[in-house]
């Protein structure tokens, strides 16, 4: 099932709004803040311009929020935080699997991306 603003999306709808940017997985926890309240999600995977979590709870679409979460490359911590967007929301087992469009993303989360996608 799909998740969206008024509700359930059509399959054709939710193909349109697929990333067209390289993803690369990630699996690590990080927090999603919304309307003060703070949401523990797992990732899925993160390119430079978002990121894919696992919600329990269902987000619609163009919801604002912020996000912090960590990665590890080369035995260093870097965080990365950023105002994000929800551009998907689908129901799967383990929760809802939400797109996140990065609107505002710090300079070291950033950097961070940038060198967790160039790591093999």
């Amino acid at each position: 099932m799909f998740y969206g603003k008024k509700g359930i999306m059509d399959a054709q709808s939710a193909i349109q709004n697929q990333r067209k940017a390289v993803r690369k997985p990630l699996h690590s926890r990080g927090n999603l803040t919304l309307n003060g309240q703070v949401l523990r999600f797992e990732t899925v995977d993160v390119g430079v311009g978002g990121i894919c979590i696992v919600l329990p709870q269902q987000l619609t679409i163009g919801q604002l929020c912020r996000i912090d979460v960590s990665v590890f490359i080369r035995g260093k911590k870097l965080d990365i935080a950023a105002n994000s967007k929800a551009c998907y929301c689908v129901c799967g087992r383990d929760g809802f699997r939400v797109g996140l469009q990065f609107t505002d993303i710090t300079e070291a989360g950033a950097s961070a991306i940038n060198l967790y996608m160039k790591e093999k």
